[in-house]
């Protein structure tokens, strides 16, 4: 589903039920984690890698291509090339596949990541991408909210936000489904 409001795309996608896990069975677990907020565990079958956060699918990486098979990742990407954001914001790290995917477009000039997990880039970039983020990709290690109301503040605007944060399996962080919060991306 995307939403349209005042020319920023809002997707919230539920790819879990359109996955084939089975790839990863048997995977074996090449790191386990537990941070102030996630208990993480990255799987690596050979030939795909999955993040999983708190029990839940949260990326998977094609490691021959080095992309992301989720579809919502793949429809997001599909959906940023037919728009051409130079600026955009993502709320929810996705273990940085996306990012890390479209910051090689010519096009984009900056990609801010907003993640409350201080813990994401270093193993992403370790256990998961295995390369370092790209430099068009700025991090920003605190609550979405948080980030976003300062962002408003000094009039810092978007071209394209992607909202990716859950916590659980299926819940978006209520902070994040406020009218004020939404009111204050537009």
């Amino acid at each position: 589903k995307i939403i349209v409001l005042h020319g920023i795309y809002l997707v919230f996608l539920i790819n879990l039920l359109f996955i084939d896990y089975s790839r990863f069975l048997p995977a074996n677990a090449v790191y386990n984690h537990s941070s102030e907020y996630n208990d993480i565990t990255v799987f690596d079958s050979g030939t795909s890698r999955l993040f999983m956060m708190n029990g839940s699918h949260s990326s998977g990486l094609d490691i021959a291509s080095g992309k992301s098979y989720f579809s919502y990742i793949k429809e997001v990407t599909r959906i940023i090339d037919d728009e051409r954001p130079k600026k955009i914001l993502i709320i929810g790290a996705a273990w940085f596949s996306l990012p890390q995917d479209i910051a090689e477009r010519d096009f984009v000039e900056r990609i801010d990541v907003s993640d409350i997990d201080e813990s994401l880039d270093t193993i992403a970039e370790k256990y998961f991408l295995q390369e370092k983020l790209h430099p068009k990709i700025h991090f920003y290690k605190e609550s979405a909210r948080h980030f976003v109301n300062k962002k408003g503040d000094i009039g810092e605007k978007y071209d394209f936000i992607f909202l990716d944060a859950y916590s659980g399996k299926l819940s978006i962080p209520s902070e994040l489904l406020t009218k004020d919060f939404f009111e204050s991306i537009s």
